[in-house]
């Protein structure tokens, strides 16, 4: 069976064209999705071969995916909505990331920060 027999006969991922919202913190979808898909652009159609590691591994996702099985996926990125960074998830801050950052994952309460800002409206 192929991977992509095994993706079509169905499994533990979406069905073909369904939508999928990932969420932030990763582990909703298998690790070559959540690299693969941060590195796409609005419209953007792109062809990711997973490896094992970055798939199901050696356990697979019985009955369907085998294990150490390599699968190919055609994705297609319509949009992304930013991760919302309020308390109430009410979307009054959404933050998008152009650049990652280096360093601390972020200051600690009370510590000194340089900043710049171009504002948009």
């Amino acid at each position: 069976m192929t991977a992509e027999e095994v993706v079509n006969e169905g499994c533990s991922i979406p069905a073909e064209g369904e939508d999928i919202t990932p969420k932030k913190d990763g582990g909703q979808v298998i690790k070559a999705w959540d690299i693969g898909v941060a590195t796409m652009k609005i419209g953007e159609i792109c062809q990711l071969i997973c490896k094992p590691e970055y798939a199901y591994g050696a356990a697979g996702s019985p009955p369907k995916i085998p294990p150490n099985a390599t699968l190919v996926f055609q994705v297609e990125l319509f949009e992304f909505r930013g991760e919302d960074i309020t308390d109430e998830e009410d979307g009054g801050i959404i933050r998008r990331i152009i650049t990652k950052g280096e360093g601390y994952t972020k200051p600690n309460e009370g510590a000194s920060v340089e900043v710049w800002l171009e504002g948009k409206s």
